[in-house]
């Protein structure tokens, strides 16, 4: 094929249409290149081909200028986030993103179905799996809708550790996944299959909290997770990170991952974001929650439960462990400081800082408002809301959302950090719930297109 630059256009679409999602285009007489050029943007493999010596160094030259689709060129330091700057995103007008306060014009230009989850039954168990896992803030909301996660997999042998100790019949892989082959993986399942793949890529390279770094490797992680889904094929995949993703280079990073989930085929993929505190989180925490389904459904995520006025204040979730003794077993285990810093602390006001330097920690909480994001940096030193401390590990957990009953046991550093990564429980739990009744109906079709033996016996009966 020989095409100029004019057709670019063109070309792609004619790329699109005769190759499928991961097919190498072979130009046999690439010429200048034009065609593996046109390939290499759409994040297409190629392989070019000319007898003319001159062209082939052009063509290499013309590709090497051109970055792929799941490349992210590094940005200058002025270009990145100052801290404390504004950390919603601007609208991604390639991939609309919803807020679920407001407007739910199903119109909107966003894939999205409100469920009330409050009409929601727990019903047959659902299968579930989890990556990034963490400690298992996902697993344990899909868990409580009723939910059993057959396999986590997370590369932090600390955070595993509580995994396990919470989940003793999940299967664990601990392993960074890109290391895992395809069939470990699938081996891990015993070829049971899943209803639901969920998890957090890493978003030290996404978030406000730090600077945001659109080269860091983590930032590919996102690619492991297409990668389960397409092995793994489940009727949804549910990704969740923080809203900056949104705004990464321009909305390019969010614009690549629903393409790449249609191309594996997750077509009509919804990019939501959902105010934790809004379904009964005692903190105020954002997220962008990404659903897709393999059936090309309208993507289910939960009404809002509470209006602002009834969120789940700091006091209201941790109020009454504020004297409590110390106990290792349940987590509660206060910082110590020396006296100076207690009297400085004493005398802060609520939403006061120690320090004017720092964007959150060391800020005193709001006993009646739930509390600011919890920050994996910076969790064990927001002040308590009424005590010259800050938090124990228990009430960062109580301020996840947690059960008491979920054992914190371990390092008091690296387990405030693993809690702070957390997805909230409950907000967790909602999202289960609103999958939930599209899931039943996708597995009754399922069983009524493929009866089992018995079934058919029963018919003839």
């Amino acid at each position: 094929m020989v095409a100029g630059e004019e057709d670019d256009e063109g070309l792609a679409r004619y790329i699109d249409f005769f190759t499928k999602p991961g097919e190498l285009v072979m130009d046999l007489t690439s010429g200048s290149g034009t065609v593996a050029a046109v390939a290499k943007k759409r994040g297409r493999p190629c392989m070019a081909f000319d007898i003319d010596e001159e062209k082939v160094k052009l063509t290499l030259e013309r590709l090497s200028k051109i970055t792929w689709a799941c490349d992210l060129p590094q940005v200058s330091e002025d270009e990145e986030e100052a801290e404390g700057e504004d950390p919603r995103p601007p609208t991604v007008p390639a991939v609309p993103v919803s807020q679920s306060e407001g407007s739910r014009d199903p119109d909107a230009g966003w894939n999205a179905d409100w469920v009330d989850t409050t009409d929601v039954a727990v019903g047959e168990p659902l299968t579930a799996a989890d990556l990034f896992s963490g400690i298992g803030g996902f697993s344990k909301g899909f868990e409580m809708a009723g939910y059993r996660t057959l396999l986590a997999i997370d590369s932090d042998p600390k955070a595993a550790a509580i995994y396990r100790a919470n989940f003793p019949e999940t299967k664990l892989l601990v392993s960074p996944i890109e290391s895992l082959s395809d069939d470990e993986i699938l081996n891990a399942l015993g070829g049971a299959t899943v209803d639901v793949l969920f998890g957090s890529p890493p978003c030290q390279g996404f978030s406000s909290a730090g600077k945001r770094k659109p080269g860091d490797p983590r930032n590919q992680l996102f690619r492991q997770f297409i990668r389960a889904a397409a092995l793994l094929r489940p009727h949804f995949v549910v990704m969740e990170n923080v809203p900056q993703l949104a705004s990464l280079q321009g909305g390019a990073f969010l614009r690549e991952i629903v393409a790449s989930l249609e191309r594996t085929g997750y077509p009509g993929a919804s990019v939501v974001k959902l105010e934790a505190a809004e379904y009964g989180v005692p903190q105020l925490r954002t997220r962008l929650i990404i659903v897709a389904s393999r059936q090309g459904l309208d993507n289910p995520y939960p009404l809002p439960m509470l209006p602002e006025k009834q969120f789940v204040t700091v006091a209201e979730a941790i109020g009454d462990l504020e004297d409590r003794e110390r106990d290792e077993a349940f987590g509660h285990v206060p910082p110590e400081r020396a006296a100076e810093m207690v009297e400085r602390l004493r005398v802060l006001e609520p939403g006061q800082r120690l320090y004017d330097s720092y964007n959150s920690s060391w800020q005193r909480l709001w006993t009646d408002r739930p509390a600011l994001t919890i920050l994996a940096h910076n969790g064990s030193s927001f002040v308590h809301h009424s005590r010259p401390r800050t938090l124990s590990v228990r009430e960062m957990a109580r301020l996840q959302g947690f059960p008491d009953d979920f054992d914190l046991s371990g390092p008091i550093t690296t387990t405030m950090q693993a809690v702070a990564n957390a997805v909230p429980p409950p907000l967790a739990k909602q999202i289960a719930l609103a999958l939930r009744p599209s899931i039943e109906r996708l597995r009754s079709q399922t069983a009524a297109d493929h009866p089992t033996t018995d079934d058919a016996a029963g018919e003839g009966r």
